[in-house]
């Protein structure tokens, strides 16, 4: 009986069961096992994209309307590229003209950069300088000076509010200066010198200070340098110190640095064009103009005087006279509308030359009393030419 219940007991008892297989369970990884750990790599630089670029040199001076309208005009058809370089190499910019022209850089369309380089004379006018107020990018050639000379106001019309173009020069390049923390003095010393001022530097990588007194010498790297003279007034900044003063971004000999600013590859392709101030051949034109009318008046002269040697005049004389001195008048008068069609084209030609007191709307410039004279002259001429020719 005992043995009978050992067996019952037994075969009461669950059988275990083959269940599906445990998972493995990870087991620590010795140092020869481990993955090998990846390399920190440097951060790469971003590459910057290729594009085509316009070069727009405008060399001479800025000295008439008619040069401004023809800048703003090639500036309007570059709307469509992503970059203007607008280089700038005259000597003399009139502030009226040069303050349109920060208008019209300030619209950002298309982006414009400056780049202020003399391969000739090694100078700038200073009002270009005041256009990097305009634009966040003023790059200067290292071999150039900006420096002040004639503004040409005299070829400006005699009603502007000088005032107020001065306002709108100093007051876009306060505001940039400002945002970099720049000396804020600068552009009213530009444009009204008041003291001799010197240009010191600070620390590496700061903007450059401004001091009315000679600073102490012997420090390192940059030394301090004078700018602005009073007495006679001048004004002449390197390169380095334009840039240090923040009125230029930096320097530049080529196009990579205003690129890369610019957020283009140094690799891009560029375009170029060249403009020209052409006052000065007008005015050689209009002077050859006016000198070739006053001999051709003489010779309808002397044809009007022209007298047989061995006999009287004859009517057929007169009317011979008479028609030859009309063809010479109607050629003379297409020279003198010649001559007005420069005038108006350049108003500034009848603007006087620079006196003691401020130019008056009245004034006449050096060619209208001329070119007047002429008119008057010819038409005594052509009266009595048509007497003789009608006889």
């Amino acid at each position: 009986m005992i043995l009978l219940a050992v067996i019952l007991a037994s075969l009461a008892r669950p059988v275990p069961q083959d269940g599906p297989p445990a998972p493995d369970q990870p087991t620590p990884a010795t140092p020869a096992a481990r993955a090998p750990a990846t390399a920190t790599l440097p951060p790469q630089p971003l590459k910057l994209p290729t594009a085509r670029f316009h070069i727009l040199k405008i060399t001479g001076d800025l000295d008439s309307d008619l040069f401004l309208r023809t800048i703003l005009t090639e500036l309007d058809s570059l709307r469509s590229l992503p970059l203007v370089v607008l280089e700038l190499d005259g000597n003399r910019a009139r502030p009226d003209l040069t303050a349109r022209l920060g208008q019209r850089l300030a619209t950002e369309s298309p982006p414009i950069a400056l780049f202020l380089k003399d391969s000739v004379d090694k100078r700038v006018a200073l009002p270009y300088a005041l256009l990097s107020g305009f634009t966040p990018h003023c790059y200067i050639d290292p071999a150039t000076r900006i420096e002040s000379d004639d503004p040409l106001r005299h070829l400006a019309p005699s009603d502007l509010n000088w005032d107020s173009i001065d306002q709108d020069l100093s007051g876009a390049l306060w505001r940039k200066l400002t945002s970099l923390d720049a000396d804020q003095s600068l552009p009213l010393l530009l444009l009204a010198p008041t003291a001799d001022t010197f240009a010191v530097p600070i620390r590496a990588g700061e903007p450059w200070k401004l001091s009315s007194s000679i600073p102490a010498a012997g420090q390192a790297g940059p030394q301090p340098r004078q700018i602005i003279w009073k007495d006679p007034v001048r004004i002449s900044i390197d390169a380095q110190t334009a840039v240090g003063l923040r009125l230029c971004s930096g320097e530049a000999r080529s196009m990579a640095p205003i690129l890369t600013a610019a957020g283009l590859s140094p690799r891009s392709s560029s375009s170029r064009r060249t403009l020209e101030s052409s006052l000065p051949a007008a005015r050689a034109l209009l002077t050859r103009l006016l000198d070739e009318s006053k001999l051709a008046l003489r010779r309808v002269h002397t044809t009007l005087s022209s007298k047989p040697a061995d006999r009287p005049m004859t009517t057929a004389d007169f009317r011979r006279n008479g028609q030859s001195a009309l063809d010479q008048i109607a050629r003379l008068h297409a020279d003198l509308d010649r001559a007005e069609s420069i005038l108006a084209d350049y108003p500034e030609l009848n603007r006087r030359a620079p006196g003691d007191r401020p130019p008056r709307p009245s004034d006449k410039g050096e060619f209208r009393p001329i070119l007047d004279s002429l008119r008057k002259d010819l038409d005594k001429h052509r009266t009595t030419a048509r007497d003789f020719a009608s006889r």
